[in-house]
């Protein structure tokens, strides 16, 4: 229920106060009567009987006023166990000026034409049913109508063009159905250009913005998670009134940088769009903000799995290397809850508290810098060798290092060989890794876990979470992911690799397959809420999901590659590991959405697809790489590789002829 459907229980009290010495209208007593028949007569209606008065309090939800000669002015009708279709006749209550119809999910049916004949209606609500069918057209017949609240129901069809003509309406609340088509040119030319809220998010609403929505001073646009696209700049104009913009989820696509941005607007979301550019000025009264997911921000350092695996003694590398993701994952829910927090903040310095706070782990991050070392692989590459000797005594605690010390020497002069490591990432003996490397990213990608924590605030809302359903989505991914990344550090160097990837193979795909049958069974295109105990049963699902994600190929798709590449090729090679990864971060992101509408609930069966052949392929290619130094990977892993041993060992061979042919040449 919204703040604008509130208004009617003050108006309810206005109302009261002119009909205590009310009879009801004979034949507004009828229609009443036959509402209720028509209701199939729940039980909360007990009290509408036939020998008592229907004003005068005596009637649940009706009043009366002895102003418009007894008639009904007054029908509120809510109660969660109510099982009926709409009843047709409530649109023969000429004098109603409330009617307020909402909390039941089972009440079916059509809006009938018959409600646009109700023209003295101030405020219309019918929220949270389980109607269906299209918005009635509503004409200038309804000239008092100030408050259309249609939110939370199963309407489909096209937005109604001539709402425009209603010249005393402000408040237009259709979010939460599942409109289509675009919004219509005439939504910028009201008559007392006076609307005030305007929510439309959570639909199927496509096409671009209507130019002529400049025109309007509203306070409040809601247009999230529709698929509209284009210039929405439109909506930040200087002259405005607007207190509230939400058009997140969507594919808009302007220069942030660029707008005007209204110094009324207290509250901004452009998440999950294709907004770029630089922050627009005018934001000194913003409180709460929210643009990820945009071209405005940048990536973590994933220079840092290399570093660990760099300076990690092998028996723990992979634990070490995964504290990197479980910060990440820290780091995310704390933003999460900070931004949740400080969205609660009143006075205009919520939103400041929120960017400032995020420069307390970079001044850390700086001051960490200072006293971080350099690794001992760096230090003799780069011709500092007893520096290195000594920075590796430091991180082992011991002095006789020289065995390893040795090793990175050797590496380092194989590595200074090396002119073009890009170029040398395509040799033969480069392969295992290179393919494995990129392969993991792209299952990263693909098992589809983005497309669950993107998408989370779409997927809860239709679970039945309704307005907090990015809180909800955001909390509970965001612990599960946190709490399984903990189990992931303790048995990644206990366990391996290999079992955690084969182990979570089996946990994702068992666990998406049961979401897909149960949203392919309980969803359906007339009906997208489940009961709240399947509801709460696919959360269980999403989570047993996310939290075989996290112990799995989300840390090991970074820690794998940065162990297996050789000196020579590490730094080449986790580019190219960062570079495919984003490239499909981008593709799934992007692809999400339409995939979502066409597959249903066959995106999950998609997703398990995937998982299904990563299992396949680290089964059989992805070797075992704990408790081995990094600088002994060729020869106890891929020369041992049942497959991979072809390419080292050819490539060997061909090396060693090259060098032959080179030594006869010279003789």
């Amino acid at each position: 229920m919204n703040t604008f459907s509130n208004l009617f229980l003050i108006f309810i009290l206005l109302s009261q106060a002119t009909s205590s010495l009310s009879k009801c209208h004979p034949e507004d007593k009828k229609i009443l009567l036959q509402i209720k028949k028509e209701l199939n007569n729940p039980t909360f209606l007990s009290s509408w009987e036939p020998h008592t008065d229907c004003c005068n309090f005596k009637w649940f939800g009706v009043s009366c006023s002895s102003l418009t000669n007894d008639h009904v002015t007054d029908l509120s009708i809510s109660n969660v166990t109510l099982t009926s279709r709409f009843p047709p006749s409530i649109g023969n209550i000429s004098y109603l000026r409330s009617l307020f119809i909402y909390d039941l999910p089972n009440l079916t049916g059509i809006i009938p034409e018959s409600i646009t004949k109700l023209t003295r209606l101030i405020y219309l609500t019918i929220s949270e049913t389980g109607v269906t069918g299209p918005i009635p057209k509503f004409t200038s017949q309804s000239k008092s109508l100030v408050n259309l609240d249609l939110s939370h129901n199963n309407l489909f069809g096209e937005l109604p063009p001539l709402l425009y003509k209603l010249p005393s309406l402000s408040g237009i609340l259709f979010n939460n159905n599942k409109l289509t088509g675009s919004i219509p040119r005439s939504y910028g030319y009201f008559n007392n250009s006076g609307v005030a809220a305007l929510d439309l998010s959570y639909n199927n609403l496509s096409g671009k913005l209507p130019i002529s929505l400049a025109n309007l001073d509203i306070y409040l646009v809601e247009l999230a998670y529709n698929k509209l696209e284009g210039d929405a700049s439109m909506l930040f104009g200087s002259n405005k009134k607007t207190l509230v913009i939400d058009i997140s989820g969507n594919n808009f696509e302007f220069d942030f940088g660029k707008i005007e941005l209204s110094i009324t607007i207290t509250t901004l979301d452009v998440s999950h769009n294709k907004i770029y550019g630089n922050f627009p000025m005018g934001m000194e009264n913003v409180t709460f903000l929210n643009v990820s997911y945009n071209r405005l921000c940048g990536e973590i350092p994933k220079a840092v799995p290399v570093f660990l695996s760099e300076i990690a003694p092998s028996r723990i590398r992979g634990a070490l290397n995964i504290l990197f993701q479980l910060n990440v994952t820290i780091g995310i829910l704390f933003a999460n809850l900070v931004n949740y927090g400080t969205n609660k903040i009143k006075g205009g310095w919520g939103w400041r508290l929120s960017l400032g706070l995020a420069g307390i782990p970079a001044l850390l991050l700086t001051l960490g810098a200072i006293l971080v070392v350099d690794t001992p692989n760096s230090l003799i590459e780069r011709g500092r060798t007893e520096e290195g000797k000594a920075v590796l005594k430091k991180i082992r605690g011991i002095d006789n290092v020289e065995p390893e010390f040795l090793e990175l020497v050797e590496a380092s002069r194989i590595a200074k060989e090396v002119k073009h490591p890009f170029r040398n990432l395509l040799k033969r003996k480069n392969r295992p890794q290179l393919v494995i490397s990129v392969a993991l990213q792209i299952f990263q990608q693909f098992t589809g876990i983005n497309a669950i924590m993107f998408y989370a605030p779409v997927l809860f809302n239709t679970l039945g979470f309704k307005n907090d359903a990015s809180l909800y989505s955001a909390v509970i991914t965001g612990a599960v992911n946190v709490l399984s990344t903990i189990v992931s550090i303790y048995s990644v160097d206990k366990v391996g690799r290999r079992m955690l990837l084969l182990e979570a193979g089996v946990q994702m795909f068992l666990s998406q397959v049961v979401i897909a049958i149960i949203l392919g069974i309980k969803v359906t295109d007339h009906s997208d809420n489940l009961s709240k105990g399947y509801a709460i049963f696919v959360v269980i699902m999403v989570c047993i999901y996310v939290s075989a994600f996290a112990w799995s190929i989300g840390p090991l798709g970074w820690l794998i590659p940065s162990e297996t590449f050789p000196l020579e090729t590490r730094s080449a090679g986790q580019s190219v590991t960062v570079c495919v990864n984003l490239l499909f971060t981008f593709v799934i992101a992007q692809a999400f959405l339409s995939m979502l509408c066409h597959f249903k609930f066959g995106i999950f069966l998609f997703f398990s697809g995937w998982v299904f052949m990563m299992s396949i392929f680290v089964f059989f290619l992805v070797p075992e790489t704990k408790n081995i130094p990094i600088e002994e990977m060729i020869e106890r892993v891929w020369k041992q590789h049942w497959f991979w041993k072809r390419f080292i060992e050819d490539d060997h061979d061909n090396e060693k002829i090259e060098n032959a042919d080179n030594c006869n040449f010279l003789f």
